[in-house]
């Protein structure tokens, strides 16, 4: 009986675990699509615009920063 019970509880577990790296892989996806997309819009804007440098890796990182 307490063997029983106690697989159950690793199954529980488990099956917690499964739940939060599904969620955490979820939001890793979705997180680096947003970044994704973001990019593309401002590298899209700057092209655009008269000036047409490309940003160096420290408004990069600011840009992040502050989104």
């Amino acid at each position: 009986m307490g063997g029983e019970c106690s697989k159950r509880d690793i199954w529980q577990q488990h099956l917690v675990w499964q739940g939060d790296s599904l969620f955490l892989s979820v939001s890793l996806v979705l997180s680096s699509l947003n970044i994704h997309l973001f990019f593309r819009r401002q590298y899209s804007v700057q092209s655009r615009s008269a000036d047409s440098r490309s940003p160096t890796a420290q408004e990069l990182v600011l840009r992040l920063s502050t989104w």
